[in-house]
């Protein structure tokens, strides 16, 4: 009786060991969860919205963009020859381009989504821009 007591007792503690450990891993994965799920919560983009004021191509590529009005800060948004240190292609940028003359042109309101928590960048910051829509 001794040795299946203790037999029975040794199954038991390697039960509870994994259950402690199988309810420590789904605990490790929650945390992990939650803290994800806070940090894109405070990772969220801003979308910048109005009508273009101003469109612009700088001498080495940047496409540049005048958000409001004349006196809102202009920003760099992509490049159209080179793509390194933006979120856009050139392919995507050039096609920027086309659409915000166009959006400027017909005075229409413009939501830029940024990859940053606000729209009040200095002047020419980079605007980690990853969508832009035409809202007529």
């Amino acid at each position: 009786m001794i040795g299946t007591k203790h037999a029975s007792t040794q199954s038991e503690v390697a039960a509870c060991s994994s259950k402690n450990i199988g309810h420590s891993l789904f605990k490790g994965l929650f945390m992990a969860t939650v803290a994800a799920t806070m940090f894109c919560t405070n990772a969220r983009a801003a979308v910048c919205e109005g009508p273009i004021a101003a469109v612009g191509v700088h001498d080495e590529g940047q496409l540049v963009v005048r958000q409001g009005t004349l006196n809102s800060p202009i920003w760099e948004i992509c490049n159209i020859d080179d793509s390194a240190g933006y979120e856009a292609n050139v392919a995507t940028c050039k096609g920027w381009l086309a659409m915000l003359i166009s959006a400027q042109k017909a005075g229409a309101t413009v939501h830029l989504y940024t990859r940053s928590t606000a729209c009040n960048l200095a002047d020419w910051g980079i605007a980690d821009v990853y969508f832009i829509e035409d809202r007529g």
